[in-house]
């Protein structure tokens, strides 16, 4: 299944319109192992809307190919991948159920690759919807996209990659010669159910057009020849150029310092921030970033004691500029595990309400008799720990590094090493 995606495509438009300096820096030949198992989770999502007829439980199991300019990988689909997916696909249900009850069977769109290039700079440039609703009678278009992860939640309203595929589809249906239906309204939907997130944002066919003018006013800036630099927590998350990005390097030791007050600082919000070309901004060097590596467990540390001062000041009926309180996600349990298994068991199959699996081996190890300790080590596979960077200091053996294994990198986080 292909993983691959167009330069301006939705997926990277909110990161380029927050900071279009990102497009010249950013490097997409590589991707995430979450994005990755979400690649792997879709290709299973739109399987099961296209082939209703087979049994969801057999996909478990099975390895999906995803492909990506870095390679081929496989990822196996697991109880969990299917638990999430079947959530989304029992809300489409419920979904065109609400349009079926108004008399009409909406027509459905499953992965649509649709061609957004009106709205970027460059032509050429397309997305992939997950699914589309139209209700030709009420002249209404839903667009439906599933997130898999659960480290960031989405939400719909004025989210430009949601918006470029209902611009997209509704160019497929509308424009030119492909007018074949009329558009009045339109609902984009966030469907995030590992996050325990449903979002959606309606507003009208003019709307839409009107926050796509937006979209494409914005990515435009991304081909200047000074685009700006604009480092933020959403712009820089996944972006892989933030180690050696100057701008970003700037705004966090500016905020850092900024924070006591005797200290001689210029306020980030007077720091130069559109400075891009190599020769106009100072470079983050060996150096730098080495201290800054060294720095990173006090950095952590004071940011975390930055959310507890704010979270306590908020509490005390302080007005912190930007912040407010919300309610987090809820948690749940059993009642009571026994009683709750028991009932369970009488309208699921028990390989649905408990799951079994064997401990690690270093758990077991733990446990063995020295009598079968030998036996037991030939059912263990030992994998080779991953590169990782540490102090001089360490008592390991430092790592000999070739160039193929410059991927392999991984940075340990323990506060230990600081003395912290």
């Amino acid at each position: 299944m292909a993983g691959l995606h167009s330069t301006f495509g939705p997926s990277s438009s909110k990161r380029i319109m927050l900071c279009p300096a990102s497009y010249t820096y950013h490097d997409n030949s590589g991707t995430s192992s979450y994005a990755i198992e979400g690649t792997a989770a879709h290709e299973v999502h739109e399987q099961i809307l296209l082939h209703p007829e087979v049994s969801p439980r057999k996909y478990i199991g099975q390895i999906i190919t995803v492909q990506e300019k870095d390679g081929d990988h496989e990822v196996e689909v697991t109880k969990e991948m299917l638990e999430a997916v079947m959530e989304s696909i029992d809300r489409i249900k419920d979904i065109t159920n609400e349009i079926e009850a108004f008399g009409e069977e909406p027509i459905a769109f499953v992965e649509v690759r649709v061609n957004i290039s009106f709205w970027t700079p460059i032509p050429n440039q397309f997305g992939t919807s997950d699914y589309c609703l139209l209700s030709v009678q009420q002249k209404h278009l839903t667009v439906i996209d599933y997130k898999h992860g659960a480290g960031v939640v989405v939400y719909a309203k004025e989210n430009p990659q949601l918006a470029l595929y209902g611009l997209g589809q509704i160019q497929e249906l509308m424009w030119g010669s492909n007018h074949k239906y009329d558009i009045e309204t339109v609902s984009l939907i966030i469907h995030q159910p590992n996050a325990n997130n449903f979002d959606r944002w309606d507003l009208t066919y003019a709307e839409l057009l009107e926050f796509g003018g937006y979209i494409k006013k914005q990515l435009k800036e991304a081909l200047l020849d000074n685009a700006r630099f604009g480092p933020s927590g959403e712009a820089c998350q996944f972006c892989s150029y933030k180690p050696r990005c100057p701008a970003l390097a700037a705004k966090v030791a500016a905020s850092y310092a900024g924070h006591f007050g005797n200290l001689d600082v210029v306020p980030v919000s007077e720091i130069d921030l559109s400075l891009t070309l190599p020769m106009q901004v100072k470079e983050v060097t060996d150096e730098s970033i080495g201290r800054a590596w060294m720095d990173r467990g006090l950095i952590k540390l004071w940011l975390d004691s930055v959310k507890t001062e704010c979270e306590a000041r908020i509490m005390q009926g302080h007005k912190v500029p930007g912040l407010k309180l919300v309610v987090g996600r809820n948690s749940y349990d059993w009642f009571d595990k026994k009683h709750a298994a028991k009932e369970l068991v009488k309208i699921l199959p028990k390989d649905e309400v408990f799951d079994v699996s064997i401990n690690s081996p270093s758990v077991i190890r733990k446990k063995l008799p020295k009598a079968v300790r030998e036996s037991v080590e030939l059912l263990i596979r030992k994998k080779a720990g991953r590169p990782t960077v540490t102090l001089e200091s360490d008592k390991r053996e430092e790592y000999v590094m070739h160039s193929e294994h410059f991927s392999d990198l991984d940075v340990e986080t323990d506060l230990s090493d600081y003395g912290l």
